[in-house]
């Protein structure tokens, strides 16, 4: 089973967003581009269809009231879905425009994969594969969750609202999908590296192993190249996204008694806020021990470089070893979000720095517009 198998329905979902040109074997056919693009023109022209039909949102309101909600609250569940709609346009944007980056991306991994079974290296074939079971679990949590709505008669039945919050569902879906993309395209890298450093321990070869490791921290570079920007648009969608649903979360904890569905609504918007950190976390877990396990191979490469000081290697394999030293101290070995956010753990207490930031900044915002309604009154 090939690394590309490995990732299982993730990948092939990636043929409908960013590469619906890849192949494995050959070059794909026109009609065959055009075909894995539809959805995503569908989806493309019923989200403007949308937006004109309801006036970007002003004639619509996504969840059902009985009284009038202040203009903040408003603004604040309203750009909820605005975030999400150019999300995913944005997402579907970087992808194409960095298509040949990550094709050339998955080549290089497929091709270091085979140097590496030569070394015996396999995995183990199983449909039931992590990647497919956290797919199958984040598609059926958000499906259920987003129908539940209807259920307890959360969303209005006009034709606006349905339309929006079907669009809603599939956007919240296609985000969750991304995003569990790049977390097991990082384990699944990691392991390469695991092997690496497992298998190095045995090889004679020394020059072999050097040459794998400079292929293995050139594909790092094509990660940040053919990746970096879709998972920065990803982080940025999930930071404001969630950012908005802590306020909305705690606007109904505190003001919210007037709607018949204020529990309901606090239990998805709960679910919404856990599902996001928790997205977060994990990607920059990943990405962390990916970074931690490159530091562990080349300090393994330093480990077992002094034997080739001897004056009696040849020359080649001396000035090799050298020319290594030399370009790994110029190579990045972590994976950065569009050369601005690391993915690892120090990324992470950034984003949930920002969080915090605009968390408060939303609040202070709802304060003013207190005092200026108590004004009046007065």
């Amino acid at each position: 089973m090939s690394f590309t198998d490995a990732l299982g329905v993730l990948f092939n979902f990636q043929k409908f967003i960013t590469i619906p040109n890849y192949s494995k074997n050959s070059h794909v056919k026109f009609y065959i581009i055009f075909l894995r693009m539809v959805p995503v023109m569908l989806v493309i022209s019923l989200t403007v269809f949308e937006i004109f039909k309801t006036n970007f949102f002003i004639n619509s309101h996504p969840i059902h009231v009985e009284n009038d909600l202040n203009a903040l609250i408003d603004f604040v569940i309203k750009l909820c879905y605005v975030i999400n709609r150019f999300g995913v346009a944005s997402v579907i944007f970087m992808g194409l425009r960095d298509n040949s980056n990550h094709l050339l991306l998955i080549e290089k991994i497929l091709i270091l994969e085979e140097k590496l079974f030569n070394l015996n290296f396999r995995r183990k074939t199983n449909f039931f594969s992590r990647s497919n079971i956290e797919s199958f679990l984040v598609f059926s949590l958000n499906l259920i969750a987003g129908i539940s709505y209807w259920w307890f008669d959360v969303i209005e039945s006009e034709f606006n609202t349905v339309l929006l919050h079907c669009l809603f569902i599939f956007v919240i879906i296609s985000d969750n999908m991304m995003i569990l993309y790049f977390i097991n395209f990082f384990r699944e890298f990691t392991k390469l590296i695991m092997f690496i450093v497992e298998r190095g321990k045995i090889i004679e070869n020394k020059f072999h192993l050097l040459s794998i490791t400079k292929d293995y921290i050139e594909v790092v570079a094509l990660i940040n190249a053919g990746l970096g920007r879709i998972i920065f648009v990803n982080i940025i969608q999930y930071f404001l996204v969630s950012t908005a649903s802590l306020y909305l979360l705690t606007w109904l904890l505190i003001e919210a008694a007037f709607l018949k569905t204020q529990n309901i609504l606090i239990i998805a918007c709960s679910f919404w806020v856990v599902e996001v950190f928790g997205i977060i976390i994990l990607l920059c877990q990943v990405g962390n021990k990916l970074t931690v396990k490159i530091e562990e191979l080349f300090i393994f490469l330093k480990d077992f470089s002094c034997p080739f000081e001897d004056v009696q290697q040849p020359k080649f394999l001396r000035f090799n070893k050298e020319q290594f030293l030399l370009w790994k101290f110029h190579s990045e070995i972590r994976i950065i979000a569009a050369d601005s956010i690391p993915i690892n753990n120090f990324g992470y207490f950034s984003i949930v720095s920002f969080i915090a930031t605009y968390f408060i900044i939303l609040m202070q915002f709802r304060q003013m517009e207190q005092e200026i309604l108590n004004g009046q009154q007065l």
